[in-house]
């Protein structure tokens, strides 16, 4: 069973080929004879218990377990990235078929995840999968991202929808599940999870992602900067769910970035969140943002269904500046500091009249260095001066009438130290904030 031609990037930042998730749909084939120039110590299985991954002891000796996932190292000879190489994964034996059992576990808190995977030689559906009711979330690797800092590495499948990792063009898990395909779940303790003939589906072609089609109410929300996507999540508004947690609607994420947009309940991050019908204008969602990278980022939607693909608005409100915009008209773009902001943003259906300036203040002031340059964006608030202190106090920059609420101080002449930027507002407030330069 050839499963197709999957590529492999050689990360030089980690020193590493990327791994991809595999799971055989032939009987007896061992873990070394599907890849033969991948190193004898970069086949593994995941410990559920310690959430790490455990090398095979022996893949020269040890068969494929239908059902059982492996991560799998690109061969050694491939080429460091930005060189991509294609491996035709190729298996070798008789073609499962009936009943599989894997023995899943859940030890506890932040426990759960198993990696498994398909066992036929055909695609399975993913909706049949979760008839497995202890089955919550599935949890793709896509290595395409692995070069992208602080981006989320796996895309996610639940019973409502599926969210792209941070890759472009994006690459959605939908209701196929592919040949050889591996993936991490997500089950509730006490269960295993049984493959039957029953899931299997007549579209053969063994594609890891494929397009799917539903009825439900569903937007999907971007998180990007100006080069790199960052994560995806999907609101949707469907029948079962609640507005807390619900079994197979709601999926948190897995291995999450640095960087990232969450949807919020009860303060835990979810990327994928169902909310209950009907559905209604006066409904807010909290949304969840992190960074550990100041500077400038947007957020987009797509993948409208149901209500969203009329006329019904989508509005991103950002308490901090105050602002509440059509963000399915447009992006939102904003700055942030450092940090977890789960209070700063907001889904909302209607916009909000008569929304007053917040203060100017150093909380709604960011100061930030890229490229060398010295970035200020002020909100809603108008800058006059700007003026840079070094550490002893001598004043290294001045600029008046700036009359602006971004600016940027480019090519300034200083030695790698502590800087204060000096910010006055065009009605004499004034903010000061401390950078590493």
């Amino acid at each position: 069973v050839n499963v197709g031609n999957v590529v492999f990037k050689r990360n030089t930042l980690l020193e590493r080929l990327a791994y991809t998730n595999w799971a055989s749909p032939v009987a007896a084939q061992n873990l070394l004879a599907f890849s033969p120039l991948t190193i004898t110590t970069r086949f593994s299985t995941y410990n559920e218990a310690t959430n790490i991954f455990v090398p095979v002891a022996d893949p020269g000796v040890i068969n494929f377990s239908p059902g059982t996932g492996y991560s799998i190292r690109a061969p050694n000879t491939f080429a460091a990235a930005p060189t991509t190489t294609t491996f035709a994964g190729t298996f070798t034996g008789i073609p499962n078929n009936g009943n599989y059992t894997f023995a899943a576990t859940n030890s506890g808190a932040n426990n759960g995840f198993n990696l498994i995977g398909n066992p036929y030689p055909s695609t399975i559906l993913a909706s049949q999968l979760f008839a497995n009711l202890n089955v919550d979330v599935l949890y793709f690797w896509d290595n395409a991202n692995i070069l992208v800092t602080g981006s989320n590495r796996y895309a996610t499948r639940n019973n409502i929808a599926g969210v792209a990792s941070a890759v472009s063009p994006a690459k959605v898990p939908t209701n196929f599940i592919g040949v050889g395909q591996g993936f991490f779940v997500q089950v509730n303790p006490g269960t295993n999870v049984v493959f039957n003939n029953g899931m299997r589906s007549s579209d053969n072609n063994p594609v890891f992602f494929r397009n799917a089609t539903t009825d439900k109410s569903l937007f999907k929300l971007n998180l990007l900067n100006t080069t790199s996507m960052f994560n995806q999540i999907a609101i949707g508004y469907v029948n079962g769910a609640t507005n807390g947690v619900d079994n197979q609607i709601d999926a948190v994420p897995f291995a999450p970035g640095t960087t990232m947009v969450s949807s919020l309940i009860n303060n835990v991050d979810y990327v994928i969140q169902g909310r209950a019908l009907p559905f209604a204008t006066t409904d807010v969602v909290p949304l969840g943002f992190r960074t550990d990278v100041a500077g400038s980022y947007s957020f987009t939607t797509e993948a409208f269904e149901g209500v969203f693909i009329g006329s019904q608005n989508i509005f991103l409100k950002d308490n901090l500046t105050g602002t509440t915009h059509n963000i399915k008209q447009s992006p939102y773009q904003f700055t942030s500091n450092v940090g977890t902001f789960n209070n700063r943003f907001e889904i909302v259906y209607q916009s909000t009249l008569g929304i007053a300036n917040p203060n100017f203040d150093a909380n709604n002031v960011f100061v930030f260095v890229k490229n060398d340059n010295i970035n200020i964006n002020s909100g809603t608030s108008t800058m006059k001066n700007v003026q840079v202190f070094d550490i002893r106090g001598r004043l290294v920059y001045d600029k008046k009438e700036v009359n602006a609420t971004t600016f940027e101080i480019e090519n300034l002449k200083v030695e790698q130290a502590v800087l204060v930027v000096k910010i006055t507002s065009a009605d004499g407030q004034i903010v000061t904030k401390k950078i590493i330069f």
